[in-house]
């Protein structure tokens, strides 16, 4: 019995030592695939293995041990936050052996467990540990727990000793991953300079080093969810990285793209509003394959501008859905105050069922260059336009568009009639 207890603990160490390497692919929705590269030491017959280098928060249903010239004989998980507490209530009164995180090692009878402390008798002197300091437990029954982390145990059958190679692929809650960006743009107001970023985030109790990444954009079909048909895209992180435990890091999700931008000035109004204020700055740009030419996903969005001395100030934020290739991406980029707006009610004639409107809209622009301008117009109910000053058009049955150049420190004015009908 005792020499198969220790071909068992030999080969919980050796495989505890083979946690780097691993590969992970991270979905937004709190989840990782993970893919450990694994090999053991194995003697032709039964083999007993524990394997305690796995998260607490992994999905015991996903565990898959793929290995080639091997016969699983079978699978146990230990998940040891409780269960080895509950083990340990069985031992009282018997010797264990414990090994602590700082390298100590600890024999004696266990005679009581309170809360979080073990008392051992060892000799003449009565030892308290807690166990959060305890990173081995060894008893007569055969069994050696970590307490760090849960516990896969296999019996595996081979025909031949020598060394075992495959994978340990599991599914575990705890990693996840958002995107950021930071737009550059540069004094000329046409240029800017995007940076993508990836925040790569590990609530597990397990480092992982030399890691691979990749990210998914889109959901995990979980349960009886239903999943997203084709809205899954994959990005590679170039560069293996080390996420340890309770870690937050970023990478760069894709290089750095030099864009071209339009820069136009809104203003947005309803009805009978009176309104006078700086225009609302709307930056966009095309995602295709002569700028980013990259699916964008979903995250914040910074901007910043660089003045003509270098410095930059910062100019908002914006949550921004997944872009497509050949998408536009548009974006709110603060107020000028050297563009303003000035919208009154000229004339206004109200009926028992129908009521004529006249707007007056005046834009002032206050640049040494030509803007160009974009006024929104929501209108509710069932209306017609009559006697427009310049050319509109219709995005939907409440609002109306128009588009015009207003020239450096010039004004242009804009007016038109709506007439609204109700039974």
């Amino acid at each position: 019995m005792k020499k198969i207890f220790l071909q068992f603990i030999i080969l919980s160490f050796y495989c505890f030592a083979q946690s780097n390497n691993a590969s992970i692919t991270i979905y937004k929705d709190g989840f990782g695939l993970v893919s450990q590269p694994i090999d053991f030491q194995l003697k032709s017959g039964s083999n007993k293995v524990i394997f305690s280098n796995i998260p607490h928060k992994i999905d015991f249903n996903s565990i898959l041990l793929s290995m080639d010239k091997v016969f699983i004989n079978y699978q146990e998980y230990i998940k040891n936050d409780l269960g080895s507490i509950l083990y340990l209530d069985t031992q009282i009164g018997k010797n264990i052996s414990i090994s602590t995180k700082d390298g100590k090692e600890i024999k004696g009878s266990l005679i009581n467990i309170e809360k979080n402390w073990l008392s051992i008798r060892s000799g003449g002197k009565i030892n308290f540990i807690n166990i959060d300091d305890i990173s081995l437990i060894e008893s007569s029954f055969q069994k050696n727990y970590s307490l760090i982390n849960p516990t896969i145990e296999w019996d595996i059958n081979v025909s031949s000793n020598g060394k075992y190679r495959g994978e340990l692929i599991y599914v575990s809650k705890g990693f996840d991953w958002i995107s950021n960006y930071q737009l550059i743009m540069e004094p000329d107001e046409f240029n800017a300079t995007l940076v993508s970023r990836s925040i790569i985030n590990n609530s597990t109790n397990l480092d992982y080093a030399n890691l691979k990444v990749n990210l998914v954009e889109g959901n995990l079909k979980l349960n009886d969810d239903k999943p997203i048909e084709d809205d899954y895209v994959i990005y590679n992180i170039n560069k293996n990285i080390t996420l340890n435990k309770n870690d937050e890091i970023i990478t760069s999700l894709f290089p750095e793209k030099k864009i071209k931008f339009n820069r136009t000035y809104t203003f947005e109004n309803t009805e009978l509003i009176k309104k006078s204020e700086p225009l609302l700055v709307e930056i966009s740009f095309e995602n295709d394959s002569l700028q980013i030419n990259n699916i964008i996903p979903s995250g914040k969005l910074n901007i910043y501008q660089k003045n003509k001395n270098g410095k930059i100030i910062y100019k908002g934020e914006n949550i921004i859905n997944q872009i497509d290739i050949g998408e536009k991406v548009i974006l709110k980029s603060g107020r000028s105050d050297n563009v303003l707006g000035t919208r009154e009610i000229v004339n206004i004639d109200k009926k028992k069922k129908s009521e004529e409107v006249t707007i007056l809209i005046e834009l002032k622009n206050n640049r040494n260059e030509r803007i160009n301008v974009k006024i929104i117009e929501h209108i509710f109910g069932n209306w017609v336009i009559r006697q427009p000053s310049h050319d509109y058009r219709k995005t939907n049955s409440n609002t109306i568009e128009f588009d015009l150049p207003v020239e450096g420190l010039k004004t242009e004015s804009i007016s038109y009639t709506y007439i609204k009908d109700w039974l």
